[in-house]
C-alpha cells in the first residue's frame, strides 16, 4: 500500500534535571497519514522495549514512527544531570509589608543567576504602589532552575491635604496673615517651619509650605502649598474728555488701569459713557487677578454752556438786494457762523437765508442760536436814450435820457430830468437812481458819445481842378467813411462836366455824422483847329504851298513843313499828312490833311485833280471836295476802326468837280477811315471825329 512519507525532527541530545518527559516528535507529513503511531524504543527499528513517558536517568532514545508501510526513526540522547533546583524569594521589607510608593529590594537565592517577572531586578530597589506577587527563576551552574514567589503587601498612606484661607493660595501685600489647616485620613500632622496648624501668621515673600501625615499603618504622606506673596496693583484712573473737563450736558468715559476689574463711587461704571452734572472727583477700587486692590482717583470738571445771542445792523433785520448786512454774536469767547459769514464782517446776501452761529466760550463749550436776515428784492431799472446807439453828433447834440423799470420814481445824475431833452457838450456817463415802494434802490447806467463832425475835403484828379470839353474827373471826398456829391456824381468815378460847375459833397463818419465841403471844376472850352483847303496831288518840283489855318494862334508840323509853308520839293514820292494844332488855355485841338506828292513823269494819275476833306478832325461834319477828276462817278464809304461800315453812298455823278457835304456828328469820338473809290481805282484818308 502507497503511503506519503514520514519526516520525523530530531529534537537533538537533551540535558534534564531530575526528570525528564519524552518529548513528541513533530511529523511532517507533505500529504497527512492517517492511523499514524508514535513510540519510543530503547533499541532501534522498534525492536526494543517501550521506554516509559518519563525518563530518570541518562537513556538513548529512538523515536519510531509508523503509518500502514511507512516508518521513519530518529535517535536522541536524554542525559540526567540530577535533582531539580530549590529556589528561594525574600525582601527587605518587614512582613514583606511596604507603604504606597516605597521602595523595595527583592533578592532570589538557591541559584547562580535569578531572572524576576515584572521587570524586577534581583537586589535593586524599586518603587511599589499596589499589592504584587513576584515570581523568580533560579538557575545553577548546570543550567537546572527552578522557581519561588513572593507576595508583597503594599498599605495605602494616608491622604493628605492642606487648607487654606489664602484666596488662590495668595496674600496681598497690605493683608499678608495666612492660615494653614492640615487634613485627610492621617492620625498625626507634622508642618515644615514654624507652621502651627491651624493658626495664622504673617508672609513676607512667596514661600512654600509642606505638612507630613502618619496614617495608623505607620505609613506617611507629605502636601505642599505654596503662598503667593502678592504686591497691591498700580491703579490709574483716566477720562476721554480732553483735560478731564466736559461741558454741560456731554457725556464722559472713566477708565481704570492696572488692574483687572474696577469699581467706581458715585454711580460709575468703567468703560461706560455717564452724565455728569457738576464739577466732582470720582474715585476706583482695581482689583487685580491675585484679588489684590488699589484706589485712584480722577476729578471731572463740568464746564458751563455759554449764553449765544446774534445781532445784525440792518433795520428790522432787513436789507435790500445787493446791500451788505453785518451779522455779530455775543456771550461765547469765538464764534462759527453758517453760510461762510465772519462775525462782526460785513458780507452780502443774496437771498432770504437764516443764519446760525456756533459759540464757543474759552473752556471750549458751544452754544448755539440763529437769526433770519431778510433780503428785499430792488426794483428793476432801466436807462435809454432817444439818441441811435446813444450817440450824438456836434452839431445835433440835443437828447432825452428816460428810465424804465418797476422803480416808483426815478433820480438822475448830472441835473438831467427824466423824459426831458438837454444839451450834450462831451461824451458822459449817466446813472439812474430807481427807488420801490420797500425804499430799495437799483442803479442803470448810460453812456452818451458825443461824436464830432468829420472833417470833409474834396478834391479832383484834374490839375488846378481845370478840365478841358470833353475830357473826365474824378471828384473825391476825404475825411469821412462815405460820400454824397451833388448834381449825381458818385465818388471816385469819372465823369465829363460840360460847364464850370461847383459840386457839393456830404461826407458821413463811421459814427452817422456828416459834414460838407465843395470844389468847382472849371471846364475850358476846347478850340477847334482846321486847316484851309490844300491840293490832294502836287508834283515833286511844285512851287512851295503856303498852309492857313484856323485860328490862327496854331502850329503845323509834318514832313516838308516849315513854318507855315510844305515843300513837295523836300519830300520824295508819297502821301504827307501835314498837322495844325491850337491850344488854348491848356485844351489842344489838332487838324490834319494829306498831301500827296507825286514823281509826276507825264502819265496821269488816274485820280489826278485834287481831293480835299474838311474839316479833320471835325466833330462830325464834314465836306469831300473832288475837282478836276477824269472819272464820271465816285463812291464814298466810311468805316470806323474795326472795319465796321457807317457811311455809304454809291455812284456819285461827277463832272469834273463834286463838293459833298457828310453828316456823321451822331457818331462816337475816333478815328475812321473815308474810302473813295474811282471805278478801279481807290483812295483812303483818315478821319478824326473829336
Amino acid at each position: 500500500t502507497e503511503c506519503n512519507p514520514i519526516s520525523l525532527v530530531n529534537p537533538g541530545n537533551q540535558i534534564a534535571c531530575g526528570a525528564f518527559a519524552l518529548p513528541a516528535i513533530a511529523e511532517v507529513t507533505p500529504s497527512g497519514n492517517a492511523n499514524m503511531t508514535m513510540n519510543y524504543y530503547d533499541a532501534p527499528g522498534g525492536t526494543g522495549s517501550i521506554l516509559p513517558a518519563s525518563l530518570t536517568s541518562t537513556t538513548t532514545v529512538y523515536a519510531y514512527a509508523q503509518a500502514g508501510s511507512c516508518v521513519a526513526e530518529e535517535v536522541f540522547t536524554v542525559t540526567i544531570s540530577g535533582a531539580a533546583v530549590s529556589v528561594g524569594a525574600s525582601s527587605d521589607a518587614v512582613n514583606d509589608e511596604i507603604c504606597e510608593g516605597g521602595t523595595i529590594t527583592l533578592t532570589g537565592s538557591g541559584a547562580v543567576s535569578y531572572v524576576w517577572n515584572n521587570g524586577v531586578t534581583d537586589g535593586q530597589p524599586f518603587q511599589i504602589f499596589n499589592t504584587t506577587t513576584y515570581t523568580v527563576t533560579g538557575t545553577d551552574a548546570l543550567n537546572c532552575s527552578g522557581t519561588a514567589t513572593i507576595t508583597i503587601t503594599v498599605n495605602s498612606a494616608p491622604t493628605v491635604s492642606i487648607i487654606t484661607d489664602a484666596i488662590n493660595n495668595g496674600v496681598c501685600a497690605d493683608d499678608n496673615l495666612v492660615t494653614l489647616t492640615a487634613g485627610g485620613t492621617a492620625v498625626s500632622y507634622n508642618w515644615s517651619g514654624s507652621v502651627v496648624d491651624g493658626v495664622a501668621f504673617p508672609i513676607t515673600a512667596t514661600e512654600t509650605f509642606s505638612v507630613t501625615g502618619i496614617g495608623s499603618n505607620s505609613c506617611e504622606a507629605t502636601a505642599n502649598i505654596t503662598i503667593a506673596y502678592n504686591d497691591l496693583p498700580t491703579v490709574t484712573a483716566s477720562s476721554n474728555a480732553t483735560n478731564d473737563a466736559i461741558c454741560l450736558g456731554d457725556n464722559v468715559i472713566l477708565t481704570g488701569g492696572g488692574a483687572s476689574t474696577y469699581s467706581w463711587d458715585n454711580g460709575a461704571i468703567n468703560g461706560v459713557a455717564f452724565t455728569p452734572s457738576i464739577t466732582q472727583s470720582y474715585e476706583v477700587v482695581g482689583t487685580d487677578v491675585n484679588g489684590c486692590s488699589n484706589t485712584a482717583t480722577i476729578s471731572i470738571t463740568v464746564n458751563s454752556i455759554p449764553v449765544v445771542t446774534a445781532v445784525s445792523d440792518a433795520t428790522n433785520d432787513e436789507i435790500c438786494e445787493g446791500s451788505d448786512v453785518v451779522l455779530t454774536a455775543s456771550g461765547a469767547a469765538t464764534y462759527t457762523w453758517s453760510g461762510g459769514v465772519i462775525n462782526g464782517s460785513a458780507f452780502t446776501p443774496v437771498a432770504t437765508d437764516t443764519y446760525t452761529v456756533i459759540g464757543t466760550s474759552a473752556e471750549g463749550c458751544s452754544n448755539s442760536t440763529a437769526m433770519t436776515i431778510t433780503v428785499n428784492e430792488a426794483p428793476m431799472v432801466t436807462a435809454s436814450s432817444d439818441a441811435t446807439n446813444d450817440a450824438v453828433c456836434a452839431n445835433a447834440n440835443t437828447v432825452t435820457l428816460t428810465a424804465g423799470g418797476n422803480a416808483v420814481s426815478y433820480v438822475w445824475s448830472n441835473s438831467v430830468i427824466d423824459g426831458v431833452s438837454f444839451e450834450l457838450s462831451t461824451t458822459d456817463t449817466f446813472t439812474v437812481t430807481g427807488t420801490a415802494l420797500n425804499g430799495c434802490t437799483a442803479d442803470a447806467t448810460i453812456t452818451l458819445t458825443l461824436n464830432q463832425l468829420p472833417s470833409v475835403t474834396a478834391s479832383s484828379d484834374a490839375t488846378n481842378n481845370t478840365i478841358c470839353l470833353g475830357d473826365d474827373v474824378i471828384l473825391t471826398g476825404n475825411g469821412a467813411a462815405s460820400y454824397v456829391w451833388s448834381n449825381s456824381v458818385l465818388n471816385g468815378v469819372a465823369f465829363t462836366p460840360s460847364v464850370t460847375t461847383e459840386f457839393d459833397v456830404i461826407g458821413i463818419d463811421v459814427n452817422g455824422c456828416e459834414n460838407s465841403s465843395s470844389i468847382i471844376i472849371t471846364v475850358n472850352v476846347v478850340p477847334t483847329a482846321s486847316i484851309d483847303a490844300l491840293p490832294s496831288l502836287v508834283c515833286v518840283n511844285a512851287a512851295d504851298i503856303n498852309l492857313a489855318g484856323s485860328p490862327a494862334n496854331g502850329t503845323f508840323a509834318g514832313t516838308g513843313v516849315s513854318g507855315t509853308t510844305f515843300s513837295p520839293s523836300t519830300a520824295t514820292a508819297g502821301t504827307y499828312t501835314i498837322t495844325y494844332t491850337v491850344t488854348e488855355n491848356g485844351c489842344t485841338d489838332i487838324a490834319s490833311a494829306n498831301i500827296t506828292v507825286d514823281n509826276c513823269t507825264g502819265i496821269e494819275d488816274v485820280v489826278s485833280g485834287s481831293i480835299d476833306i474838311y474839316p479833320n478832325p471835325t466833330n462830325g461834319l464834314f465836306t469831300v471836295n473832288i475837282a478836276n477828276s477824269q472819272y464820271a462817278s465816285v463812291s464814298i464809304s466810311v468805316v470806323d476802326m474795326h472795319g465796321k461800315l457807317v457811311y455809304n453812298n454809291n455812284a456819285i455823278n461827277l463832272t469834273k468837280a463834286l463838293v459833298q457835304v457828310i453828316d456823321l456828328s451822331d457818331l462816337a469820338k475816333g478815328m475812321y477811315f473815308v474810302q473813295m473809290n474811282f471805278g478801279p481805282e481807290s483812295r483812303v484818308e483818315k478821319l478824326i471825329i473829336h
